[in-house]
């Protein structure tokens, strides 16, 4: 009988054993895994844009889209004149020497100019005629 018990003891030591090395096994593969999770994510990411590029190429390609806009430019520009005497560095106003001492003058220009745009429309992406 203990013959028996030692036939039975490596059994189940055997099947211990070979337990114990398939977990070791299925560990490694985990963390395998989960070591190569970042590169995993990426390269599904990569191949989700290539798919979504090619399908959107189809859809928003230049010739499928119908666009109708209307720009409005609105512009006011105001122009002033006046003549102003002209002065020398001490503020003093200058005369011409040759004609009994009329002012020198010039002419002052103020502009304003002010604009304004205003865009209205509609775009439509899809197929044309649909």
């Amino acid at each position: 009988m203990a013959a028996k018990t030692s036939k039975n003891r490596r059994l189940i030591r055997a099947k211990a054993q070979s337990l114990v090395e398939y977990a070791v096994v299925i560990a490694c593969i985990i963390a395998a895994l989960l070591a190569m999770q970042h590169y995993l994510k990426r390269g599904l990411q990569g191949r989700l844009k290539v798919a979504s590029d090619s399908i959107s190429e189809e859809h928003y390609a230049s010739d499928n889209i119908e666009s109708e806009t209307e720009t409005k430019l609105t512009t006011k520009t105001e122009i002033t004149q006046k003549e102003v005497a002209v002065k020398d560095g001490s503020g003093k106003e200058m005369t011409m020497p040759n004609y009994s001492n009329l002012p020198i003058t010039g002419v002052e220009t103020t502009v304003k100019a002010e604009e304004k745009t205003e865009k209205s429309g509609n775009e439509r992406i899809g197929l044309k005629g649909f």
